[in-house]
């Protein structure tokens, strides 16, 4: 019998010419939840989306089943969001995988400069690369990505040692501040601890061992020589732009203040880019998906708030 992995490069080996390709999510990491049936999510790196849509349509019409091709087709790269972010549902194999194709334009300014965050907020959580053919640049901008998530939790922070599973929770969690989902308790409200734990190996493999912080025996805390200014200098262009346009340098010397703008930049991206995530799941799905899927997460939430 075909294990996931098996199932997945045979699907990827029908699609058309990608820039990259990787997997997350609890349908390929695995998560402390009760959920049986999962979806397997990709995001897919192309460098036309409309183009590749209309190729892969050519190819496998069967995948557009369910999806509004047309909206699918309707990408352009987007000031406000990032209208490249068509997810569509297929079954493949017996499972059941959601799609994202993304622009690498998008994919490589967001996870550089965190114009939105629903990009790098996926790629700070479990990730891995099947498909890639981008010689190594996909794989520096994830790096660079960790590292500056790990710089915002410092800041946040403040100067208390904490401990790595904190510093795990926090850097997870950072996606989740604002997110429609979480205001209205459609997630689950373990789902960052579940992610972490479930997925321990990977965060410590990724974030276990930083130049920005120290060891206290079990417990780390930030570098006492790395002051705040240095670190805002060195954040995601969107990030220190945010700060330096809402408090001065002196200002945000003082950990609360820092903490406070970090907070409201987070929640205002987050809660934007999951309204229009929404809305661009409806477009491409339809209501009968989005409510579907809604519904499953409502449960989930739900069940554990009891």
């Amino acid at each position: 019998m075909k294990n996931k992995e098996e199932k997945t490069i045979e699907l990827i080996n029908q699609l058309p010419q990608t820039n990259s390709i990787c997997t997350y999510g609890s349908g390929f990491f695995t998560q402390n939840d009760n959920a049986k049936k999962k979806d397997m999510d990709l995001i897919i790196s192309v460098d036309n989306p409309n183009q590749w849509h209309m190729e892969n349509y050519l190819k496998n019409p069967y995948m557009y089943k369910n999806a509004g091709i047309n909206a699918l087709l309707n990408h352009s790269i987007d000031e406000t969001f990032p209208n490249s972010l068509g997810a569509f549902f297929t079954e493949f194999e017996g499972e059941n995988y959601k799609l994202i194709v993304v622009d690498k334009r998008l994919l490589y300014n967001d996870l550089k400069t965190w114009q939105h965050f629903s990009l790098p907020g996926r790629f700070q959580k479990p990730m891995k690369i099947i498909v890639d053919n981008t010689d190594g640049t996909l794989q520096k901008l994830m790096n660079d990505n960790y590292e500056n998530a790990i710089k915002t939790v410092l800041l946040m922070r403040n100067d208390l040692p904490f401990s790595k599973t904190t510093l795990y929770e926090d850097i997870t969690d950072l996606s989740y501040k604002g997110d429609l989902r979480t205001l209205t308790h459609f997630e689950n409200s373990e789902k960052t601890k579940n992610i972490v734990h479930g997925s321990y190996d990977f965060f410590e493999q990724t974030y276990g061992n930083s130049d920005l912080y120290d060891y206290l025996g079990d417990y780390i805390m930030r570098k006492e020589d790395i002051d705040n200014t240095e670190i805002i200098d060195t954040l995601p262009k969107a990030l220190k732009n945010y700060l330096l346009e809402n408090a001065s340098y002196k200002m945000l010397r003082n950990n609360k203040i820092t903490t406070i703008k970090i907070n409201n930049f987070l929640l205002k991206r987050n809660f934007h880019d999951s309204i229009q995530m929404a809305l661009r799941c409806h477009q491409t799905v339809g209501l009968e998906k989005t409510l579907s899927t809604i519904k499953d997460k409502a449960s989930k939430g739900l069940i554990k708030r009891k």
